[in-house]
């Protein structure tokens, strides 16, 4: 499997390698694997605050990708080109690294559900793109199939179907940035993730909603319930503290916001404590 997977991802680096010309300032050019701890931090800010056109920052991180993946740093590419993806949403960038995204899910992680998701994304929002996958039935309805079977009548709470759901989620939010249903997905996605005992997943689903969907109705909600999550989950009273002043400044007219002022009166005090404070 290795070798196969390091010649088709040669075959990328000679590809991308043709589709621009070298030059002092191009960073993505300049990397290799001995300068790969120095220069990939340099290239994931460059692409961050990319002011050229979409179609240099795709080749460009076409050929850093390829670099990436010849020696098998797999998460480091996904996680450039999902900062891509999500900094910069227009066609050249998601076609280009939403195809290698998906590429990388099927051919390393034989995970054709997630590429095929990814692809169905890409050709619904940009139908002009050409790109093809497998199947009629909408994203929405592929998830909530998914969440369905997380817990079973027989075995219980399911772990592996659990994560692909998480995976799922984060997958379909970051292709789909307009989608009114993905903050609620986010939400059930921090939930599981709770009960998969990743509190700094949790965390970070609940952000993905108010920063990357900050007009929606579930933005409040998710904010509030990070505050909670530090607060009851994970014990961290001075970050929950921050988080539900935050949470009160930002939506004061939220439903959630009494709760958020009872939960700061009562941070850190035991069920004894609570108990007195009530008068019982």
């Amino acid at each position: 499997m290795k070798n196969s997977v390091l010649l088709y991802f040669s075959f990328f680096i000679f590809l991308f390698s043709c589709k621009s010309e070298t030059s002092s300032s191009d960073l993505a050019s300049q990397l290799t694997v001995e300068n790969m701890g120095e220069l990939l931090p340099k290239i994931q800010d460059q692409f961050q605050n990319w002011t050229g056109s979409s179609a240099d920052l795709a080749a460009k991180s076409e050929k850093v990708v390829g670099v990436l993946t010849q020696n098998q740093k797999f998460g480091e590419a996904m996680a450039l080109l999902s900062q891509n993806i999500s900094g910069h949403y227009n066609q050249d960038v998601v076609v280009s690294n939403g195809g290698l995204l998906a590429n990388i899910y099927e051919t390393v992680f034989r995970k054709n559900s997630q590429a095929n998701m990814i692809r169905q994304s890409i050709a619904t929002n940009f139908p002009e793109s050409g790109v093809k996958y497998n199947g009629d039935t909408s994203l929405e309805d592929q998830i909530s199939a998914i969440g369905k079977q997380i817990f079973d009548t027989e075995n219980g709470f399911n772990r592996q179907i659990a994560q692909e759901f998480v995976t799922t989620v984060e997958n379909f939010a970051l292709m789909n940035p307009k989608s009114e249903t993905a903050p609620k997905f986010l939400i059930d996605a921090a939930t599981i993730s709770g009960n998969l005992g990743s509190g700094g997943k949790t965390l970070e689903l609940f952000r993905t909603v108010y920063q990357r969907f900050p007009n929606h109705k579930k933005a409040g909600d998710a904010k509030f319930y990070e505050a909670f999550t530090y607060d009851s989950n994970l014990k961290d009273y001075k970050k929950a503290e921050v988080a539900y002043k935050a949470f009160i400044a930002e939506y004061p007219e939220h439903e959630f916001v009494d709760q958020a002022n009872v939960m700061l009166q009562n941070l850190g005090k035991s069920d004894e404590e609570l108990l007195k404070s009530l008068g019982k």
